[in-house]
């Protein structure tokens, strides 16, 4: 990673050590912040300037662990369904801090010699979290950029403030539109201020959608027109609304719940016996029974702490015992898990003593 404050250092966790040591030394002979009243004005001047420049070696030390913790889906061994989650739950960075972070370090591996501009300062976090949200729109826009591009816009932003990074990238842009920003904000207890943009056609349809609501909402403001389509949206794809909807219809259709469950399992067997190319569809009544049971949460549970992850984010239908290795798709063999646990489950856990040795024993 090259030299640093007279120190040579090539891997992450050295320039983590070499932070603690940096601060030591900064706080005087006796280890402790009150000696600065000490320090001459130069010596302070150039002891501050050294702890920064030792602090954004260990900003990037720690995007590159958190985007190896990313590829591995560590994160879910914390018992957390995200990421973004993992920074603000566990390691407390704030909402942006996170996103800064975990935007510059997915683009690591995208973005050749990334992290040498930002430990240079040449890139700051603020203004790849700008560009990455402007490549993220173009994705979403249907124009994804070239690396090549990217690399270019990049170079752009290098050594430019906050506010003339955000003019290049609005320039940048294909249509006259701003970039995204979207900001929530606690007014009172109950009341929160919610701001984003919206694109013409955009305004179109919720305007549409208001006028057609008018007889239901005559005094209907936006936030009650935004609530209406909350309520019915929710109804239509909500998987939980929808399982408890279904098991009421089923049980007042059967007279009883024993009736319910035995064709459930007909249904799955007979699912199982159909000769078919490729695996059919867990059958519906399951799912919404599994749903139900599960509350609509993710029910891993960390086998440290016996703490259930609980997210609604991102849940999947997982099969406990996997189908290639004989499972079937009762609802005992069936479970709700996050994306995340889910994902984390299908990779390998690395030794403890070979994480153990490493950090132990540095190269």
């Amino acid at each position: 990673m090259g030299p640093i404050g007279g120190y040579k250092v090539s891997q992450p966790y050295e320039v983590i050590d070499l932070f603690r040591i940096e601060l030591q030394k900064a706080s005087g002979p006796g280890g402790t912040l009150e000696n600065l009243k000490n320090l001459s004005d130069s010596d302070l001047l150039s002891e501050t300037k050294r702890l920064v420049q030792v602090e954004i070696k260990t900003t990037t030390a720690i995007l590159h662990h958190l985007k190896e913790i990313d590829d591995r889906k560590l994160y879910a061994e914390m018992n957390c369904d995200s990421l973004f989650t993992y920074c603000t739950g566990v390691l407390r960075y704030s909402e942006s801090q996170a996103h800064r972070r975990i935007t510059a370090a997915r683009l690591l591996g995208q973005i050749p010699d990334l992290d040498k501009k930002i430990e240079t300062g040449t890139l700051t976090l603020t203004n790849i979290a700008q560009a990455q949200s402007f490549f993220l729109y173009e994705k979403r826009a249907g124009r994804p950029l070239e690396i090549g591009r990217k690399i270019e816009i990049l170079a752009r932003l290098e050594n430019q403030p906050t506010r003339e990074a955000e003019r290049i990238l609005i320039g940048e842009h294909s249509e006259d539109r701003p970039i995204d920003r979207e900001s929530i904000r606690f007014i009172t207890p109950n009341a929160i201020e919610l701001k984003f943009i919206l694109d013409p056609e955009l305004l179109r349809k919720l305007t549409r959608i208001k006028v057609l609501l008018g007889h239901r909402l005559p005094l209907g403001n936006w936030a009650d027109v935004i609530n209406e389509l909350c309520d019915e949206t929710l109804e239509r794809i909500d998987p939980l609304v929808k399982a408890k909807r279904a098991i009421e219809r089923d049980e007042k259709r059967a007279g009883a719940l024993n009736e319910s469950n035995n064709w459930i399992s007909r249904e799955v067997e007979s699912s199982q016996l159909a000769p078919k190319k490729s695996r059919p569809a867990i059958p519906s009544a399951v799912r919404n029974r599994v749903w139900h049971r599960d509350g609509g949460r993710c029910v891993h549970i960390d086998r440290k702490t016996g703490i259930r992850c609980n997210s609604t984010l991102r849940i999947e239908v997982d099969h406990i015992r996997p189908v290639a290795l004989g499972g079937d798709d009762s609802p005992d063999n069936l479970r709700l898990l996050c994306r995340g646990h889910n994902q984390r489950r299908n990779i390998p856990a690395r030794p403890e003593s070979e994480s153990s040795n490493q950090s132990e024993n540095p190269p």
